[in-house]
């Protein structure tokens, strides 16, 4: 490519700026820590937010629910904001 004076393009580096540990408001505690790892399933679930870049510059924020002895996903939630609701499960999972 260099002798043909061909470039790759190559975007900006893009930092995501999303975390504000200072935001005042409660954090869950992790009550795993101490915890022996589950060798049963539904007997631990954990979840995790995905910040999603949308095309239009937006974001959209999903949410999924994964069990810790089966490493199944069980299902997520995906909203255009961040409210506490995004990472509480429904009643039942089997409404996904």
């Amino acid at each position: 490519m260099g002798r043909r004076g061909l470039h790759a393009l190559q975007p900006k580096a893009f930092t995501q700026r999303t975390t504000d540990s200072t935001h005042g408001l409660r954090c869950a505690p992790n009550r795993l820590l101490d915890q022996p790892k589950p060798t049963q399933a539904n007997r631990v679930w954990v979840s995790d937010i995905t910040y999603l870049p949308l095309a239009n510059g937006d974001w959209a924020y999903r949410c999924a629910f994964q069990d810790m002895a089966s490493k199944q996903v069980l299902g997520w939630h995906v909203m255009a904001t961040m409210p506490e609701e995004l990472c509480t499960l429904p009643s039942s999972i089997s409404q996904w």
